[in-house]
């Protein structure tokens, strides 16, 4: 690797928490268990052992179905702070070879370790070194891989999952993604796979060979984005910023001022619709909820409201959002400007429980629509009342 080349590890951990289970408790290990709440009544699985999976139980599958599956079943209480502590330890060690980490919620994590091989010699030799070190020091075996890139390092982990080991040259990209599975293609989801499939798109060499103005026709302009990635195109950054230092923000400038109740609500639903999606976009939840306002006089007004649990929907957004702006409206002046921010973002796995009835999967198909074909295929008619005046 020479020092302009880059080198993206990608570290798959399987089942995460159920790997870092076993790992605290050897008994578990051969043993069928599932990682879920027992004091809800409608609980889901939220991850299994691969004995579990291999009887048939999968993620959000109810608890009293997978029960029936497989009897006795051991259920575990999800811990937080012992995966939380994982991820931390993981993260120590990545630490060491670059401070570019990314953590992803599922034990998904990207370290770019572009030129440090003065340091630590070849990216394969570094991302060895680093899968030697999970297993010794935390008991976890990761489907590791190594690339110039996120999505084909994501995709490389995704071919030798669970515990293998890949590395894709600089140079090697397209000719690797090529005769790959278009459902291992970061982003798209099953639904997404069944209607490429419909269309003869099976591998990613399909996908690329397709005209982008045929395709953008079909599947909407996410489409050109989803092609690039499956020729092995990708230059997004290894984000390094921990979810608990990100914020999301929002905003929308009224034609004319205004402290018209109604227009305000209005601008408050399409903010929270906004910043809402770029959260659940990205598997997160927020615990904070910011309302920045601009008058008319140029004065501005900033409230938050910090919550007792995590939300994600827009309605819950939007919801906790509305107190702030009757305390902004109190001061009387028409307002020009209004931004949602926010904060305290946390991974969402223990929050969103999109498998159980609605509201879950219209929020979930909602989503789908907007990611698909622009997130205006699908607005309000107050949202094009107001940006028509």
């Amino acid at each position: 690797m020479t020092p302009h080349e880059r080198g993206i590890i990608h570290l798959n951990f399987s089942s995460f928490m159920a790997s870092v289970e076993e790992s605290s408790s050897p008994e578990l290990k051969g043993v069928p268990f599932v990682i879920a709440d027992p004091q809800k009544s409608r609980a889901i699985v939220l991850d299994m052992s691969p004995k579990a999976w291999a009887e048939g139980i999968r993620k959000g599958m109810p608890l009293r179905i997978a029960k029936k599956i497989v009897r006795p079943l051991t259920v575990v209480p999800p811990n937080a702070t012992l995966y939380s502590t994982a991820s931390s330890r993981i993260s120590e060690i990545s630490g060491h070879y670059s401070p570019f980490t990314e953590v992803r919620s599922g034990g998904h994590i990207f370290i770019d370790i572009s030129g440090t091989r003065r340091l630590f010699g070849h990216m394969q030799d570094t991302a060895a070194r680093i899968k030697n070190k999970c297993q010794k020091q935390l008991g976890l075996d990761p489907a590791t891989s190594v690339s110039g890139n996120k999505t084909v390092s994501k995709v490389a982990s995704r071919v030798v999952s669970p515990r293998g080991f890949a590395s894709i040259p600089n140079g090697d990209e397209s000719s690797f993604m090529y005769p790959q599975s278009i459902s291992l293609l970061p982003g798209i989801g099953q639904k997404m796979s069944e209607r490429l499939t419909a269309y003869g798109i099976n591998i990613m060499g399909d996908l690329s060979e397709i005209n982008p103005s045929h395709l953008t026709r079909v599947f909407g302009k996410v489409s050109l984005r989803l092609r690039d990635r499956s020729m092995g195109i990708d230059n997004d950054p290894v984000f390094w910023k921990p979810a608990s230092e990100l914020s999301i923000s929002s905003s929308f400038i009224l034609s004319d001022d205004t402290n018209d109740p109604c227009k305000l609500n209005t601008v408050l639903l399409i903010l929270a619709e906004d910043a809402g999606l770029t959260l659940r976009s990205s598997c997160l939840s927020t615990r904070k909820v910011i309302l920045n306002t601009l008058y008319s006089d140029g004065q501005t007004f900033s409230i938050s409201r910090t919550l007792s649990t995590s939300i994600f929907s827009d309605a819950e957004i939007y919801t906790s959002s509305l107190p702030l702006l009757e305390k902004a409206r109190m001061r009387r002046i028409r307002i020009r400007e209004m931004t949602i921010v926010l904060r305290e973002i946390a991974d969402s796995l223990f929050q969103m429980n999109l498998f159980e009835p609605q509201p879950g999967k219209l929020q979930q198909t909602l989503d789908r629509l907007r990611t698909d074909s622009g997130v205006r295929i699908l607005q309000r008619a107050s949202r094009l009342q107001l940006e028509q005046q």
